[in-house]
């Protein structure tokens, strides 16, 4: 490593900024790390700590990635609700697009959470270690009992959603929800800059959004506790930023 280059370290790291700035970003902090650490440990690499190059990217830089309304029909019509698979599929991504959870929480969900003579839901959110309880939409509700009564697996566990294959009955983790959301977009043939469960959540607030609900509602029905992390669902809200524009200056001829 002491014949690596200041250089050979700034392109290193600016070529995975061509990918995310969050993860140069993440690279770039370990990296110094590691170049530190090796450092003390007497590497003569101290000289390349200062090369390694810093990024930084607003909250609000980018826009949210979430499923139009086409994309989101597609995705829906990819699921095959005849098989008990397809039903579990079928209501995770109900949970994820109509009530715009997070992968953990759907994960979490438990079947003492639902209330269906009051048609609500106890959410044990993944942020904050608290619980937040949500109104049962008849989408969400429907697709729950079909998935319960046809398509879950007989077992003590009381996790909503549970393992077909081997080991059968134990509850999902995150991870097999983000699995579970890619291989439907896979299904429907949909490419995304993004693949996981989060997009689904983007498509919630994006469509709250365009429906001209305010932003405290929107992070109110998001949970988020800073509204500035909701002010960025306002760059796809076309129509009031329309009334807003600019025209174009044209010059006289």
């Amino acid at each position: 490593m002491s014949r690596w280059t200041a250089q050979e370290v700034r392109d290193f790291v600016a070529g995975r900024a061509a990918f995310s700035l969050h993860a140069a970003r993440v690279l770039g902090v370990a990296l110094k790390g590691f170049l530190r650490f090796l450092t003390l440990r007497g590497e003569p690499v101290g000289h390349l700590v200062a090369a390694v190059p810093m990024t930084s990217r607003s909250r609000l830089a980018g826009l949210p990635r979430g499923l139009s309304e086409e994309q989101l029909s597609r995705l829906f019509r990819s699921v095959d609700v005849s098989t008990a698979i397809g039903l579990r599929t079928r209501a995770i991504i109900e949970c994820l697009v109509s009530l715009g959870l997070r992968a953990g929480e759907v994960a979490a969900l438990h079947l003492g959470d639902i209330d269906w003579r009051a048609g609500m839901l106890r959410i044990n959110t993944s942020k904050g270690r608290r619980s937040d309880v949500l109104p049962l939409p008849q989408t969400v509700g429907r697709a729950l009992v079909a998935y319960l009564k046809r398509g879950r697996p007989k077992t003590v566990d009381s996790h909503v959603f549970v393992r077909h294959f081997l080991p059968v009955g134990e509850p999902l983790i995150s991870h097999d929800i983000t699995m579970t959301v890619r291989r439907a977009f896979r299904r429907a043939g949909l490419v995304l800059p993004s693949m996981g469960a989060h997009v689904l959540r983007h498509t919630t607030a994006s469509r709250l959004a365009r429906a001209g609900v305010s932003l405290k509602d929107i992070a109110d029905a998001m949970r988020h506790r800073d509204i500035d992390t909701t002010r960025i669902y306002t760059k796809v809200d076309w129509p009031r930023l329309a009334e807003v524009a600019l025209a174009w200056p044209t010059v006289a001829p």
